[in-house]
Protein backbone atom coordinates (compact mmCIF):
# COMPACT_ATOMS: atom_id res chain seq x y z
CA UNK A 1 0.00 0.00 0.00
CA UNK A 2 2.89 2.86 0.75
CA UNK A 3 4.49 1.17 -2.52
CA UNK A 4 1.49 1.91 -4.07
CA UNK A 5 1.05 5.55 -2.64
CA UNK A 6 4.77 6.74 -3.09
CA UNK A 7 4.05 5.54 -7.02
CA UNK A 8 1.06 7.75 -7.43
CA UNK A 9 2.92 10.64 -5.92
CA UNK A 10 5.97 10.10 -8.07
CA UNK A 11 3.86 10.22 -11.31
CA UNK A 12 1.84 13.36 -10.20
CA UNK A 13 5.11 14.85 -9.95
CA UNK A 14 6.28 14.01 -12.98
CA UNK A 15 3.50 14.96 -14.58
CA UNK A 16 3.05 18.54 -12.70
CA UNK A 17 6.81 18.94 -13.69
CA UNK A 18 6.23 18.21 -17.92
CA UNK A 19 3.00 19.94 -17.76
CA UNK A 20 5.01 23.42 -15.83
CA UNK A 21 7.84 23.04 -18.88
CA UNK A 22 8.27 26.19 -20.44
CA UNK A 23 8.28 26.84 -23.97
CA UNK A 24 6.29 27.07 -27.57
CA UNK A 25 4.53 25.59 -29.75
CA UNK A 26 3.41 26.53 -33.24
CA UNK A 27 0.65 24.25 -34.89
CA UNK A 28 -0.35 25.71 -38.21
CA UNK A 29 -0.81 25.18 -42.03
CA UNK A 30 0.12 27.44 -45.14
CA UNK A 31 -2.60 28.14 -48.42
CA UNK A 32 -0.35 26.89 -51.53
CA UNK A 33 2.05 24.06 -49.54
CA UNK A 34 2.23 19.78 -50.01
CA UNK A 35 4.12 17.18 -47.77
CA UNK A 36 7.27 17.75 -47.92
CA UNK A 37 7.44 21.78 -48.51
CA UNK A 38 9.24 24.14 -45.86
CA UNK A 39 8.10 27.01 -43.73
CA UNK A 40 10.28 29.08 -41.76
CA UNK A 41 10.29 30.75 -38.97
CA UNK A 42 12.32 34.32 -39.56
CA UNK A 43 13.53 37.03 -37.32
CA UNK A 44 13.85 40.02 -38.66
CA UNK A 45 17.11 41.95 -39.43
CA UNK A 46 17.66 45.04 -40.78
CA UNK A 47 15.76 46.77 -43.43
CA UNK A 48 13.28 43.94 -44.27
CA UNK A 49 15.64 41.08 -44.01
CA UNK A 50 14.39 37.82 -42.96
CA UNK A 51 16.65 35.46 -41.12
CA UNK A 52 15.17 31.71 -40.32
CA UNK A 53 16.26 30.89 -36.88
CA UNK A 54 13.76 27.49 -37.92
CA UNK A 55 12.76 25.16 -40.14
CA UNK A 56 9.29 22.95 -40.60
CA UNK A 57 8.47 20.13 -42.82
CA UNK A 58 5.18 19.95 -43.93
CA UNK A 59 3.39 16.74 -43.33
CA UNK A 60 0.77 14.57 -45.22
CA UNK A 61 -1.92 16.43 -44.01
CA UNK A 62 -0.75 19.49 -44.83
CA UNK A 63 0.60 20.83 -41.17
CA UNK A 64 3.55 22.14 -39.89
CA UNK A 65 5.51 22.51 -36.33
CA UNK A 66 7.54 24.33 -34.41
CA UNK A 67 8.47 24.16 -31.08
CA UNK A 68 10.93 25.71 -29.01
CA UNK A 69 11.65 28.21 -25.93
CA UNK A 70 11.67 32.12 -25.48
CA UNK A 71 12.34 34.00 -22.84
CA UNK A 72 9.85 37.15 -22.93
CA UNK A 73 8.63 37.87 -26.84
CA UNK A 74 10.05 38.68 -29.76
CA UNK A 75 9.00 39.77 -33.48
CA UNK A 76 8.61 36.58 -35.76
CA UNK A 77 7.95 35.59 -39.57
CA UNK A 78 6.12 32.36 -41.22
CA UNK A 79 7.31 31.84 -44.32
CA UNK A 80 5.86 29.03 -46.67
CA UNK A 81 7.97 28.02 -49.68
CA UNK A 82 6.29 25.40 -52.20
CA UNK A 83 9.09 24.79 -55.43
CA UNK A 84 10.98 27.53 -54.18
CA UNK A 85 8.33 30.47 -54.49
CA UNK A 86 7.09 31.82 -51.29
CA UNK A 87 3.12 30.97 -50.84
CA UNK A 88 2.31 32.28 -47.77
CA UNK A 89 3.33 34.32 -45.05
CA UNK A 90 2.01 35.33 -41.67
CA UNK A 91 3.56 37.83 -38.45
CA UNK A 92 3.65 36.56 -34.95
CA UNK A 93 4.53 37.81 -31.54
CA UNK A 94 6.36 34.54 -30.39
CA UNK A 95 6.40 33.58 -26.78
CA UNK A 96 6.27 30.39 -24.54
CA UNK A 97 2.69 29.49 -24.88
CA UNK A 98 0.78 27.07 -27.25
CA UNK A 99 0.23 29.21 -30.85
CA UNK A 100 -1.61 27.83 -33.93
CA UNK A 101 -1.59 29.46 -37.66
CA UNK A 102 -3.19 29.96 -40.48
CA UNK A 103 -1.37 31.81 -43.10
CA UNK A 104 -2.43 32.32 -46.76
CA UNK A 105 -0.69 34.28 -49.71
CA UNK A 106 -3.29 36.98 -48.99
CA UNK A 107 -2.14 37.69 -45.68
CA UNK A 108 -5.15 39.46 -44.93
CA UNK A 109 -6.77 36.53 -44.40
CA UNK A 110 -4.38 34.97 -41.69
CA UNK A 111 -5.74 33.28 -38.37
CA UNK A 112 -2.90 33.41 -35.94
CA UNK A 113 -3.81 33.09 -32.49
CA UNK A 114 -2.95 31.97 -28.96
CA UNK A 115 -0.72 33.13 -25.66
CA UNK A 116 -0.87 37.07 -24.00
CA UNK A 117 1.07 39.02 -26.01
CA UNK A 118 -0.82 37.92 -28.97
CA UNK A 119 -3.83 38.56 -27.44
CA UNK A 120 -2.62 42.29 -26.01
CA UNK A 121 -1.14 42.79 -29.78
CA UNK A 122 -4.59 42.31 -31.72
CA UNK A 123 -6.35 44.92 -28.97
CA UNK A 124 -3.38 47.65 -29.25
CA UNK A 125 -3.56 47.18 -33.39
CA UNK A 126 -7.33 47.80 -33.50
CA UNK A 127 -6.60 50.69 -31.19
CA UNK A 128 -4.07 51.83 -33.69
CA UNK A 129 -5.86 51.56 -36.76
CA UNK A 130 -8.62 54.01 -35.98
CA UNK A 131 -5.57 56.69 -36.20
CA UNK A 132 -4.43 55.27 -39.43
CA UNK A 133 -7.72 54.94 -40.78
CA UNK A 134 -8.76 58.64 -40.17
CA UNK A 135 -5.20 59.64 -41.14
CA UNK A 136 -5.23 57.81 -44.38
CA UNK A 137 -7.11 60.01 -46.84
CA UNK A 138 -4.81 63.11 -45.88
CA UNK A 139 -1.99 61.09 -46.18
CA UNK A 140 -3.19 60.09 -49.96
CA UNK A 141 -3.12 64.09 -50.92
CA UNK A 142 0.55 64.30 -49.61
CA UNK A 143 1.33 62.19 -51.90
CA UNK A 144 -0.50 63.62 -54.76
CA UNK A 145 1.73 65.17 -56.93
CA UNK A 146 -1.28 66.92 -58.77
CA UNK A 147 -1.75 68.96 -55.80
CA UNK A 148 -0.76 72.08 -54.41
CA UNK A 149 1.69 72.41 -52.34
CA UNK A 150 0.51 74.76 -50.18
CA UNK A 151 -2.21 72.01 -50.26
CA UNK A 152 0.10 69.13 -49.48
CA UNK A 153 1.72 71.28 -46.29
CA UNK A 154 -1.78 71.69 -44.71
CA UNK A 155 -2.37 67.80 -45.26
CA UNK A 156 1.04 67.06 -43.97
CA UNK A 157 0.73 68.99 -40.66
CA UNK A 158 -2.61 67.05 -40.18
CA UNK A 159 -0.71 63.80 -40.80
CA UNK A 160 1.52 64.69 -38.22
CA UNK A 161 -1.40 65.32 -35.62
CA UNK A 162 -2.44 61.93 -36.14
CA UNK A 163 0.71 60.31 -35.92
CA UNK A 164 1.55 62.38 -32.56
CA UNK A 165 -1.92 61.12 -31.20
CA UNK A 166 -0.86 57.14 -32.50
CA UNK A 167 2.31 57.23 -30.49
CA UNK A 168 0.97 59.20 -27.28
CA UNK A 169 -1.54 55.94 -27.72
CA UNK A 170 1.32 53.77 -28.30
CA UNK A 171 2.95 54.87 -25.01
CA UNK A 172 -0.41 54.89 -23.20
CA UNK A 173 -0.59 51.25 -23.95
CA UNK A 174 2.42 50.30 -23.02
CA UNK A 175 2.23 51.89 -19.78
CA UNK A 176 -1.00 49.74 -18.40
CA UNK A 177 0.87 46.66 -19.97
CA UNK A 178 4.23 47.30 -18.57
CA UNK A 179 4.35 44.18 -16.25
CA UNK A 180 3.95 41.85 -19.69
CA UNK A 181 6.11 40.75 -22.23
CA UNK A 182 3.90 43.27 -24.69
CA UNK A 183 4.45 45.91 -22.81
CA UNK A 184 8.64 45.25 -22.94
CA UNK A 185 8.03 44.94 -26.47
CA UNK A 186 6.67 48.20 -26.96
CA UNK A 187 9.03 49.82 -25.21
CA UNK A 188 11.81 48.87 -27.38
CA UNK A 189 10.04 50.84 -29.89
CA UNK A 190 9.18 54.02 -28.46
CA UNK A 191 12.06 54.28 -25.46
CA UNK A 192 13.67 56.79 -27.86
CA UNK A 193 11.17 59.15 -27.85
CA UNK A 194 11.68 59.76 -24.40
CA UNK A 195 13.55 62.70 -22.96
CA UNK A 196 16.03 61.72 -20.94
CA UNK A 197 14.32 62.27 -17.15
CA UNK A 198 11.18 60.54 -19.30
CA UNK A 199 13.19 57.09 -20.08
CA UNK A 200 14.85 57.06 -16.05
CA UNK A 201 11.24 57.24 -15.01
CA UNK A 202 10.01 54.69 -17.47
CA UNK A 203 13.23 52.46 -16.70
CA UNK A 204 11.80 52.18 -13.23
CA UNK A 205 8.45 50.63 -14.14
CA UNK A 206 10.51 47.51 -16.42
Amino acid sequence: MKKSIITTVLTLLCTTVFAQTPGYTIDGKAEGTAKGDTVYLCEMQGFFSFVPVDTAIVNKKGEFHFSGTLNGCSYRILVAMHKGENVAMGWMLLEDAPITAQIFRDDKKNVISGGPANALMEEYEAGARKYDEEMDPYWKVCLDTTVAEKDRIKERLIVDTYSEQREEYTKRFMLLHADTPFGDYLLSNVFPKYNEEQQEQVLQLF
